[in-house]
């Protein structure tokens, strides 16, 4: 149960990241830093105190790549830490040398995680370390595809708007801890590689998350959809989906309630 509730509120703190300001009434507890790198380090830290065997990277400022990670990362029990195109930061350098991983893996192709990165990491000499691998993907439509790809088998599928972050970051809670891809699309048109990994997993229910302005109608009738969540606002999602249950298949006892500003 403390793992579920960790994983979960470490999600949603990570998550903010992305965003400038996360606010709410009660505040039970507060993880920061100087800057996003430094939370995401300081997330690491309080989860994964004893090291992990797994680590996940993606680009501080891909949030599409995170946030279709964030299945992944559940079912390898992985923290996610941040980085820039070229360079990791000293933080999360010492970060990974402190949870000491045996598998690294990077999310999104060298336009986002450049080729220096994998050459840093190996020269900095992580005793346990066997391998460095890549989740690439031209765009953040294919980086969804490989890494559903990845999961276990599942005849369900998130599908959220790609461009928005809101609708993505509200159903990756019940994505992850029911091993379920978080797939992306366009508005009005779905690209070919959502379509292509619905087929290959053979993908019966497809959720989708936002009202009719993050995903059309046309969207909707074009793909086996189950239902559909919709919202004005990212915590408007969340208390649909505490309604609807289901997050509480696990008994979660944690309350999204938390302020994280950044500097």
């Amino acid at each position: 149960m403390r793992k579920f509730t960790l994983f979960f509120f470490g999600l949603f703190v990570w998550m903010a990241l992305f965003s400038e300001t996360v606010e709410a009434e009660t505040v039970h507890e507060r993880i920061d830093g100087q800057n996003r790198f430094e939370v995401a380090v300081n997330i690491s830290k309080k989860n994964w105190k004893d090291g992990a065997d797994t680590v996940i990277i993606t680009n501080h400022l891909a949030f599409a790549d995170a946030l279709s990670a964030s299945p992944l990362a559940y079912n390898k029990d992985a923290p996610i830490l941040l980085t820039r195109k070229d360079r990791l930061a000293s933080e999360t350098l010492k970060e990974l040398k402190r949870l000491n991983p045996r598998e690294i893996i990077l999310i999104g192709g060298a336009g986002s995680i450049s080729p220096m990165i994998v050459t840093q990491i190996n020269e900095s000499a992580i005793p346990k370390l066997q391998t460095v691998s890549r989740i690439p993907g031209e765009d953040r439509f294919a980086v969804s595809e490989n890494i559903a790809m990845k999961l276990p088998p599942s005849s369900k599928a998130i599908l959220a708007n790609g461009l928005v972050f809101a609708d993505a970051l509200s159903i990756a809670p019940y994505a992850s801890i029911n091993h379920i891809p978080i797939l992306l699309t366009r508005s009005n048109d779905i690209p070919s590689t959502t379509l292509r990994v619905i087929k290959k997993r053979a993908v019966s229910e497809v959720t989708i998350v936002g009202g009719t302005g993050s995903v059309s109608e046309g969207v909707e009738r074009a793909l086996p959809v189950k239902e559909r969540i919709g919202g004005r606002t990212a915590m408007r999602y969340l208390l649909i989906l505490l309604q609807n249950s289901f997050l509480n298949q696990v008994n979660l006892l944690w309350q999204p309630v938390l302020l994280l500003r950044m500097h």
